[in-house]
């Protein structure tokens, strides 16, 4: 076996020096996968799902298009959910955060179609969705929690302690993919 061919020239690979506001530029992205990839040839893979050929440099772990885009639209609905606590936008939150009328409980119903982020009051109505698309529809308040959550001053019809813990739902797991920060209730 020839190792001359496994030799690659390393380089340090710091883009957030170059580009302190990369995480914007990633949520800015569009859809469509010249977009993608432009991204990606500058920056580097997301991720991994599957293996691309990389030319004579043997395989590479890549994701597909599907993926940067669910990332992206993640990404754009936690934007929006910070700027709305942010600018204390509580109107356009409760669009988007019902609490259970008998049961300390509220369901998230988030939809992104493309870009545009839209209420998801009826997830059981189905109708013809225009890909990309993603929705949230979840109960956030597991019964272990309701103490702890009514300690720090949540209260029934409240959308701020909500939007938080979506907001925490929606980054947390992706900080836990390559480090281990977290957001916390405080």
């Amino acid at each position: 076996m020839n190792l001359e061919c496994l030799k690659f020239q390393a380089r340090p690979y710091q883009p957030l020096l170059e580009a302190p506001d990369l995480f914007l530029r990633f949520r800015d992205l569009e859809l469509d996968p010249n977009s993608l990839l432009k991204f990606a040839d500058r920056y580097g893979w997301i991720g991994e799902a599957g293996r691309a050929d990389y030319g004579t440099r043997g395989w590479m772990r890549a994701v597909g298009i599907s993926q940067w885009q669910e990332e992206i639209q993640a990404m754009v609905v936690a934007h929006h959910l910070w700027e709305c606590l942010k600018n204390e936008e509580w109107r356009t939150l409760r669009k988007y955060f019902v609490w259970h009328r008998d049961v300390f409980d509220v369901r998230a119903g988030i939809r992104i179609v493309g870009r545009e982020i839209q209420p998801e009051r009826n997830p059981e109505i189905i109708d013809e969705w225009t890909a990309p698309t993603m929705a949230w529809h979840e109960w956030l308040v597991k019964p272990e929690q309701v103490a702890q959550l009514k300690a720090i001053g949540w209260r029934r019809d409240d959308v701020v302690g909500p939007a938080r813990l979506m907001l925490m739902n929606l980054i947390n797991p992706r900080l836990e993919v390559l480090c281990h920060p977290r957001l916390t209730w405080i």
